[in-house]
């Protein structure tokens, strides 16, 4: 609920703060990304996510994104289902993490290829799901809460509908498992609208 509450008042603080002019228009911008996520030792997954930013000058703009990953556990057998059971034994673990987070972020708009950094600071709520190779055996779902931040740079082109790639790294923060990594490494491509 605190972290709700954060973002609240970041979203709240970006509609209060001064925009370049007196007479300019709020300038909102929003993104869509989409592709894979590497956790140390635990393999290859999936991300998205999306996010509204309002600009407060010309390179500065605040806002909230909201994210989705799957990712394995330590035995990435989880995202296979054993149609045929041969013995009463985990088949498999593996995540669902859900964030919702402020971010902040630097773009250079005078160039050609609009590089841009991205910091986002926030909650995650992990759901951790273990398969069984048994069908008398009922999943094992586990939910955890963390705060999570964000670090990332990436290029998109330009117009009001530019595709674009970043690389983003993410970190749990009060992660005890030794089975689940606490950071994540993604690559994701996707569109950013003006």
């Amino acid at each position: 609920m605190r972290a709700l509450r954060i973002l609240a008042l970041i979203w709240l603080t970006s509609w209060l703060l001064p925009i370049e002019s007196a007479s300019a228009e709020p300038h909102y911008s929003g993104t869509l990304h989409a592709g894979y996520a590497l956790t140390r030792g635990n393999g290859l997954g999936m991300s998205g996510r999306a996010g509204v930013a309002r600009a407060i000058d010309p390179h500065w703009s605040v806002g909230a994104e909201a994210a989705y990953s799957v990712l394995p556990a330590l035995n990435d057998e989880g995202y296979i289902d054993v149609v045929v059971p041969r013995f009463d034994g985990a088949g498999g673990t593996f995540l669902v993490a859900r964030s919702a987070s402020g971010l902040v972020e630097l773009r250079d708009s005078n160039s050609l290829a609009r590089p841009y950094i991205v910091g986002t600071a926030g909650y995650c709520e992990l759901t951790i799901r273990t398969r069984f190779n048994s069908s008398r055996v009922a999943e094992d779902v586990a939910r955890e809460r963390h705060a999570e931040f964000s670090l990332g740079a990436g290029v998109s082109g330009p117009g009001h509908v530019m595709p674009g790639f970043q690389l983003r790294w993410s970190h749990l923060s009060g992660m005890d498992r030794s089975d689940i990594a606490s950071d994540a490494l993604s690559f994701e491509f996707g569109l950013h609208f003006e």
